[in-house]
């Protein structure tokens, strides 16, 4: 059985280095929407048998509850909040787990179905600054390591559990001459997983934002 993990932190706290250009209820709208569309687009992927929420902040577990999803208030930090629901979740019978952030606007449930069915033992898709946007993996298997550097922390935990880990998105920031360039090179894999990714999907982050954000696979 595979269930996906989304944790959420409390809301008036998040995206606080936004707060030089967006005040608290913009921060919590810009923030609530984004997770909205994870939620959803996880609750619309076929590949997965439930959906966890996964927070201290009781308005993200109402929406939760009210979408269909399972919402899980757990205390402590949020590797603590994740191990708790991932060792709950393996008793009662889910083998797999695909962990995503609550931040990704651009998630469609075909995405998210990549990531979750991928044939290795663990799948990172990193973020470009090094953190971890989605992370499948058996449940459980190892204590989660998210933040700074997350994702190199993820596939040094997996190695050293033997497990087999595959990255599925790529990417470099090239500069010359005072321009700057996005550039992916991907292996056939996950070229495939970045053509699942069209830009202007987001339902709701679109209502606040000018144009698209990164998205799941590449940000």
């Amino acid at each position: 059985m595979r269930y996906a993990l989304i944790p959420v932190k409390e809301l008036p706290r998040a995206k606080a280095r936004l707060a030089n250009v967006l005040d608290d209820e913009q921060r919590r709208a810009l923030v609530l929407a984004m997770y909205r569309d994870v939620l959803e687009a996880a609750l619309a992927c076929r590949a997965l048998d439930g959906v966890a929420v996964v927070s201290r902040d009781e308005e993200a577990l109402a929406l939760a509850r009210e979408l269909g999803a399972e919402a899980r208030p757990e205390p402590g930090s949020l590797n603590e909040a994740l191990d708790s629901a991932a060792r709950a979740l393996a008793d009662r019978g889910v083998d797999r787990l695909v962990v995503l952030a609550a931040d990704l606007p651009l998630a469609t449930p075909e995405a998210i179905a990549a990531v979750a069915e991928t044939t290795a033992d663990v799948a990172i898709v990193p973020s470009r600054d090094g953190g971890t946007n989605a992370l499948a993996l058996p449940a459980p298997a190892f204590g989660f390591r998210f933040g700074p550097e997350s994702a190199r922390r993820h596939e040094e935990a997996a190695r050293a559990s033997g497990l087999q880990v595959e990255r599925l998105a790529v990417g470099y920031r090239v500069s010359h001459a005072g321009a700057q360039a996005d550039v992916l090179v991907l292996h056939p894999r996950a070229a495939e997983l970045h053509a699942l990714m069209p830009a202007q999907k987001s339902r709701h982050a679109l209502e606040y934002l000018l144009s698209p954000m990164p998205g799941l696979l590449v940000s």
